[in-house]
């Protein structure tokens, strides 16, 4: 298992950033929404929005920057083609699921054989 978070770098308006869902992205978007679910419950562009002002917000306090970042100014600034290839619910979503718990699939609590329709 590994600990490293994942991470995109990107350009804007001359600064890179470097995108990460750390704790506190997790903490900034938890406080402004109430739980994680509400933000996957959203439309899609509001919530890749708010993911992204969180992770911009955070990357500029970590350099020092005085920028501030919110859902309305990134959904001006990023086409939403471009939140798309940022995968930024992606990134989210790998940050609040567990390894463990990604790709899960059932597995069969009855056994049969091939043509056998346990009587039904």
């Amino acid at each position: 298992m590994s600990l490293r978070l994942e991470e995109k770098r990107i350009d804007v308006d001359g600064k890179t950033y470097v995108l990460r869902c750390n704790m506190a992205v997790l903490d900034a978007v938890e406080t402004a929404y109430g739980t994680f679910q509400a933000v996957m419950e959203l439309p899609v562009r509001e919530g890749q929005a708010a993911i992204l002002a969180a992770m911009l917000n955070d990357y500029a306090e970590d350099m020092g920057w005085d920028q501030d970042w919110t859902a309305k100014k990134v959904k001006k600034r990023f086409p939403y083609a471009a939140l798309l290839d940022l995968d930024i619910m992606g990134l989210f979503s790998r940050a609040v699921v567990p390894e463990s718990q990604r790709n899960v699939q059932e597995t069969p609590t009855e056994k049969t054989a091939p043509g056998d329709d346990a009587g039904n």
